[in-house]
């Protein structure tokens, strides 16, 4: 593998592992994705793949009979003449984005469901160059975001990120542990997955033409500062 296809690749598998769709408690990130090995041919058709043509394909009458289909499955061979030959084996990304089901228990592991998003299918003739291709497909359908609070994409709203820039996890590093336990400042707004993953379900309904109308937890606190305090009591961010 070169160089430039190895750091591809890891800006790829870290993409899909920090972005806000695919968080959860255990399939999440890359680890939620289904992966499948097939034998193609030059065309990069699998032996058993029938192709399906539609009324607008040009060659859809030629296959149709007089009675009205939707659609007609043809064979490799009939479609193109010619005799199925393996010729390489590629790799197939599958994946979804995932939402925690309102009114479930935080900590019950299996309060989330996992979509199957065809528009993400993609392939590669190797496992990298199917993860660069997923990430891309990611990126331009469910946008460029990022999970990390620190990321410059990251999907947390700005506000969060700028009263935590002024209040940290942690007010001295010196006073980190207290009474045997770590101490946090009060005053740092941390999101849990199911939060975070719900403010991107919102951004990707209105931004990004979402057609999954998945019912998602409501996240209306979060969006900005002054409906935060309405539902949490003052943060203001005196040390």
């Amino acid at each position: 593998m070169d160089q430039e296809l190895m750091l591809n690749f890891l800006e790829a598998y870290e993409f899909i592992d920090n972005h806000p769709a695919f968080v959860g408690p255990i399939f999440n990130g890359v680890s939620s994705l289904t992966t499948l090995v097939y034998a193609c041919c030059k065309r990069g058709k699998g032996e058993s793949d029938a192709i399906s043509l539609y009324p607008e394909d040009k060659r859809f009458s030629e296959f149709a009979d007089k009675e009205e289909k939707e659609y007609v499955l043809v064979s490799y061979e009939d479609y193109y003449g010619e005799e199925w030959k393996f010729d390489h084996v590629e790799v197939l990304v599958e994946g979804g984005a995932n939402v925690f089901k309102p009114g479930s228990d935080t900590t019950d592991i299996w309060a989330w469901d996992r979509y199957h998003d065809l528009d993400l299918n993609c392939s590669g003739r190797s496992y990298e160059e199917a993860i660069i291709n997923f990430s891309n497909k990611v990126k331009a359908i469910y946008g460029d975001y990022s999970s990390e609070i620190h990321s410059e994409n990251s999907i947390i709203p700005e506000w969060i990120r700028e009263h935590n820039k002024e209040n940290p996890i942690v007010k001295d590093i010196n006073d980190i542990f207290k009474d045997g336990r770590i101490n946090i400042n009060d005053k740092y707004i941390s999101l849990r997955d199911e939060e975070i993953n719900a403010i991107w379900w919102d951004v990707y309904k209105k931004n990004h033409g979402g057609k999954m109308g998945q019912e998602t937890i409501n996240i209306t606190r979060f969006l900005n500062k002054e409906n935060y305090e309405s539902h949490n009591g003052t943060i203001n961010s005196e040390n």
